[in-house]
């Protein structure tokens, strides 16, 4: 057993108040809680990528995602329409398919190790509006890779990662992104932290219970 995993799921389901939209103030974090992370639609791709999942071997399908996850990158994609997406880590290539799903148009930029330069430069060239990063990563991968990234994400743009809680190197790295002054809304549930960057609404911080 992880006991920092089990200690941050025991303290976030008592500092967690905002569920379903309640105690949120900010009209875009309760849409975008209410309407895209705890959104409940029973969307045609979600059986399209299930049926992809069930194909797998046994192996392949325990190092997937949870389908929780998945969908809500789903969901994301599907909000914000970005024309290219940022993965770094080692994905499970079912992630991927809810993802492009979620944004037809949208190109990716897969990145399965560190290569700051390399991320400097494909973002130069194709800017991105949506980053994600897996559980994979170590903290010191994270750290490197997504203040590379925070620095070139297109303005209006949203970064999560995934596995912040895995040790308590990786959810330090996850308090140093929230705090970056770029950053106006930071949400973090268990295992998952969401981070947007824009220029239209106050600086502010929840802990969801999700």
């Amino acid at each position: 057993m992880n006991l920092y995993r089990f200690g941050q799921r025991l303290r976030l389901t008592l500092v967690s108040r905002h569920r379903h939209g309640h105690g949120l103030h900010s009209p875009f974090a309760y849409h975008l809680v209410t309407d895209v992370i705890e959104e409940g639609y029973p969307y045609y791709a979600y059986r399209e990528v299930e049926d992809i999942r069930a194909s797998l071997s046994r192996r392949v399908r325990r190092q997937c995602l949870p389908w929780k996850q998945s969908r809500m990158l789903f969901r994301l994609s599907l909000y914000l329409q970005p024309d290219n997406i940022l993965e770094v880590g080692q994905g499970d290539g079912v992630t991927a398919q809810y993802l492009q799903r979620g944004c037809l148009k949208a190109s990716f930029i897969y990145m399965d190790q560190v290569r700051e330069q390399a991320i400097r430069s494909a973002m130069g060239d194709y800017p991105c509006a949506l980053a994600v990063f897996y559980p994979s990563l170590t903290a010191d991968e994270l750290a490197r890779s997504a203040v590379v990234a925070a620095d070139r994400l297109e303005r209006r743009g949203a970064m999560v990662v995934l596995g912040i809680h895995d040790s308590r190197d990786k959810h330090q790295v996850w308090q140093q992104l929230a705090g970056n002054p770029r950053v106006s809304l930071a949400i973090e549930a268990f295992g998952c932290g969401w981070l947007f960057y824009r220029e239209d609404i106050p600086s502010q911080a929840y802990f969801l219970r999700w």
